[in-house]
């Protein structure tokens, strides 16, 4: 409301009611039915005078009484969204992106700066709060750093989401469910990880 934001600028400036009205020229019984909310709605040419006293031009004075979307609690700013392709099972031997195994495309959020989109299945990264259905964003890189979570491609058939460990020259692939065994790569499977998980959606958010 216009009298809040007289009162703020009284009180920046130290000023009362009978100062403002000094210098803007505006009878003080006028400015004392603004700021008590008798008059909610100024004429214009009462706006321009209070306006030029406080130093602000019309347009700032109005732009500053004029209630903002972004100043609501709870509100926050949508971020750039940036389609990255959604992959379904992968085909082997197939290149990780080739037209075979996408699924369509998905709006992400630009800064996640991810590859694709893999949608997960099962419960077996809930720990991680990755929920069935969700939308896991994974980043091309053939390395991770321990305790990452990334895409790997078990015995090139099929493509996992597990947090990798280093045993020695192992790689061992840890659900974040103990109703999961890991998988040790260990000459018995083949690994090879396509990309590190940097942000998810989660189908219960």
């Amino acid at each position: 409301m216009i009298s809040d934001i007289i009162e703020r600028y009284k009180k920046a400036n130290g000023w009362t009611n009978e100062d403002l009205a000094r210098l803007s020229g505006v009878p003080k019984p006028t400015i004392d039915k603004i700021t008590s909310g008798a008059t909610k709605n100024p004429n214009l040419e009462t706006i321009r005078a209070l306006a030029k006293a406080f130093g602000l031009t019309l347009d700032d004075f109005a732009e500053k009484t004029k209630p903002s979307i972004m100043d609501l609690p709870g509100i926050l700013p949508v971020p750039k969204m940036v389609k990255k392709p959604l992959l379904g099972t992968i085909a082997c031997g197939e290149p990780i992106l080739a037209v075979e195994n996408l699924d369509g495309y998905v709006d992400i959020p630009e800064d996640f700066h991810c590859d694709f989109v893999l949608r997960c299945q099962g419960d077996s990264m809930i720990g991680a709060r990755i929920h069935d259905g969700d939308m896991v964003y994974i980043r091309l890189q053939p390395d991770v750093e321990n305790h990452e979570i990334a895409a790997v491609i078990i015995d090139e058939e099929s493509v996992t989401l597990k947090r990798v460990y280093r045993a020695g020259d192992h790689l061992v692939l840890m659900a974040e469910n103990p109703s999961f065994p890991p998988i040790v790569v260990n000459g018995e499977h083949t690994a090879r990880i396509i990309g590190k998980a940097v942000g998810f959606t989660s189908i219960l958010s």
